[in-house]
């Protein structure tokens, strides 16, 4: 008995999940209002739906006395005789009746008929009680108001179906965290998808690039090559340099982005995607700028190059190298000179050209004094190619000279010069007998004795002969030593073998010489 009530059971639970679904499907269609759109969608089951009861509501197309005709659909829906006359605006009707067929035919016979909302009524009363804030109901009314566009190929519906849509996505957007870029993405891909308005999808691309500029203008370790990849792949434009005449939009661009973006038409925001690029490029750039300027050039080239709308800040980042360059022109390398010097030149700067040269050059004498007659020369050689300043060069020849009377260097570049040695002094050639006799003249009417006079004009400036005279000689050369012992003076003077006058060479006190 136990076994038999079992079996009974386990057969009526079969059945009845056998037959639930199309007991339920025609409790459904008796019980709910459906749709034209949906009732045409199974329309290949109409035939196994013989005899079940439905509430339809679509818009009627042809209604006659016996018959009404709803739009999109071809089967004919029969009217009962003394049937009530819908209003003449009626635009939407809700009809209960049943499927029937006669012989191969199918229809529905109505057994009402009522006057229903039109669809902009309808979406108007939907849309007042929607709770505003949860995007899924108005995704929800969207999708009913596009999918009554789709099959009634209702531009108006499909409009309003893109606004609902549009105020869904930013209902959720409003649950977003402001850096969310993902978020931001994904509402805007969903945008895309839906087919709206690109500039929908443009606004949060464009949220979501600005959240990645800060956080890579934030981040050091951020280079910004995401958001500038970002931004080059989904805001057209970007690419594209402004014209001079848009360098207001730009400005007013960088004040107040987020402003000035939203009220922009779509023209306007393919010129603020370029006003984006270039903020994030600049930003991009001037990571690597040196706070002193040091790499000025540098970032100018890259600025210049990528970004010909800020060509007045590219030459900001040149004047402060120059700047930079200027302070610490002393601890320049010859290199780093001509390289500092050229760009002063390059920008018409002769004259700061000219004095970097000249306070690098100066810095230097004291070392080069100091480290000797080489030294001295090669910074001669400094001073005639960075300034043609002969002069200068000149007297620090002879300084080398002087202190290395044996430097052939500085003899045969002070000889080439067109110089002369006249009683330990170079002087030009032309000049050199005439001064030195001058001075010798000059001395003679003194009464003093100087280097390079010859014999009688020693004699002629002490006025008298030497109380003895002491003749050397050796290799060739013939030295005597006047001694004027009253004056206390002995004066030297020395003569070659080829030379028939002897010259004073030196002039010392008797004291200096006697120990």
């Amino acid at each position: 008995m136990k076994d038999l009530t079992l079996r009974l059971a386990l057969v009526t639970w079969t059945l009845a999940a056998v037959l639930s679904p199309l007991t339920v499907s025609i409790a459904a269609a008796q019980e709910e209002t459906e749709s034209i759109q949906k009732f045409v969608a199974r329309k290949d089951n109409w035939s196994a739906l013989t005899g079940a009861r439905f509430v339809l509501e679509g818009r009627i197309g042809v209604v006659s006395p016996q018959t009404i005709q709803f739009e999109r659909c071809d089967l004919t829906f029969r009217l009962k005789s003394g049937a009530p006359t819908l209003p003449r605006e009626t635009r939407v009707a809700e009809v209960t009746g049943t499927i029937v067929r006669e012989g191969s035919r199918l229809y529905f016979d109505v057994d009402s008929i009522r006057r229903r909302d039109s669809d902009v009524e309808t979406l108007r009363a939907r849309r007042g009680r929607l709770e505003s804030s949860r995007p899924e109901a108005w995704y929800g009314l969207a999708d009913w108001a596009a999918g009554r566009a789709e099959f009634y190929q209702d531009s108006e519906l499909r409009m309003k179906a893109e606004e609902l849509r549009e105020i869904g996505l930013t209902a959720e957007l409003r649950r977003l965290k402001s850096d969310d870029t993902a978020g931001h993405l994904a509402l805007a891909k969903r945008a895309s998808d839906w087919n709206l308005d690109q500039g929908i999808g443009w606004k949060f691309i464009h949220d979501a690039c600005r959240h990645e500029l800060n956080k890579a203008r934030r981040d050091p370790a951020n280079d910004g090559s995401y958001v500038l990849t970002l931004v080059q792949k989904n805001l057209p434009g970007a690419s594209s340099p402004l014209k001079k005449e848009d360098e207001p939009l730009r400005q007013a661009y960088d004040t107040n982005p987020a402003e000035t973006y939203s009220r922009a038409d779509t023209d306007t925001r393919f010129k603020l995607h370029r006003a984006l690029f270039v903020q994030v490029l600049r930003a991009l750039i001037e990571k690597n700028a040196d706070p002193d300027g040091k790499n000025g050039y540098a970032i100018a080239a890259r600025i210049s190059q990528q970004i010909p709308e800020l060509e007045e800040l590219a030459d900001s980042y040149r004047k402060k190298e120059l700047t930079s360059l200027k302070s610490r022109v002393i601890s320049l390398s010859r290199d780093e000179l001509l390289d500092y010097s050229k760009k002063l030149t390059d920008r018409k700067q002769e004259a700061d050209a000219k004095q970097a040269k000249q306070d690098w050059l100066r810095s230097r004498e004291p070392g080069a004094r100091v480290a000797g007659p080489r030294a001295r020369m090669q910074l001669a050689e400094d001073y005639l190619q960075l300034l043609g300043d002969e002069k200068t060069a000149r007297a620090l020849y002879e300084s080398a000279w002087n202190a290395n009377p044996q430097s052939p260097e500085a003899i045969e570049w002070l000889t080439a010069h067109g110089l002369m040695l006249d009683n330990g002094r170079w002087v030009a050639g032309t000049a050199s007998a005439k001064s030195s006799e001058d001075r010798f003249a000059q001395a003679i009417q003194e009464g003093q004795v100087l280097p390079g006079m010859s014999g009688e004009q020693a004699r002629a400036a002490m006025g008298a002969r030497p109380a003895s005279v002491v003749r050397q000689a050796s290799r060739g050369k013939v030295t005597e030593l006047w001694i004027y012992k009253t004056e206390g003076l002995v004066v030297t003077l020395t003569r070659g073998k080829d030379e028939t006058v002897p010259r004073v060479e030196d002039v010392a006190s008797i004291a200096d010489e006697v120990p």
